[in-house]
């Protein structure tokens, strides 16, 4: 699955969106320092594909990343709602300009485990994608957004789980 995005490329503060070409495509990612915190090459993307499928109707996601959820969701005509937390405002500044014409979607500088839905508010699907490696590290995260978030939703998911579960088995058989 290819997901084109359309980030106009910037930076602010530590944080830049930049494009590039792999294979004869124009991809985008998301830098910290240099560091590459998301792109959208389709290795990366075949993790967010079964949630990006399933999802429609009301839908909310922690990490907005380089918006490559955003877009794709935003693009299909069952979607009635998409909510975006964001830890990093400097990202929240970068990405979300690129979503503000579509009323649908809001997107909020937020922290995912402290935030709070509005009163009576429910989601079909929450998304949970606020990690950058995967790592057996990672599920008590994922743990935790789950049991949060579990109230108000009617699907939950989150990047990388599958991989974080597989390592976690391999470090126990390794002790």
């Amino acid at each position: 699955m290819h997901i084109p995005l359309q980030i106009p490329e910037g930076m602010v503060g530590e944080y830049e969106v930049a494009s590039f070409q792999q294979d004869g495509r124009a991809y985008q990612r998301l830098l910290c320092r240099g560091q590459v915190l998301m792109v959208n090459t389709p290795d990366i993307v075949s993790g967010f594909e079964d949630f990006l499928q399933r999802a429609e109707g009301r839908v909310h996601i922690n990490g907005l990343g380089i918006g490559m959820c955003c877009q794709y969701l935003l693009s299909k005509p069952g979607l009635q709602q998409l909510t975006v937390l964001e830890y990093v405002p400097e990202i929240v500044a970068l990405v979300s300009p690129a979503f503000e014409h579509d009323p649908r979607c809001k997107i909020f500088q937020a922290d995912a485990f402290e935030w709070e839905p509005p009163e009576g508010e429910r989601y079909d699907f929450v998304w949970h994608d606020v990690w950058t490696t995967y790592s057996a590290r990672n599920l008590p995260q994922m743990a935790a957004l789950f049991a949060k978030y579990r109230p108000v939703a009617s699907w939950q998911g989150a990047w990388g789980q599958a991989r974080c579960e597989a390592l976690a088995l391999q470090q126990a058989a390794r002790t």
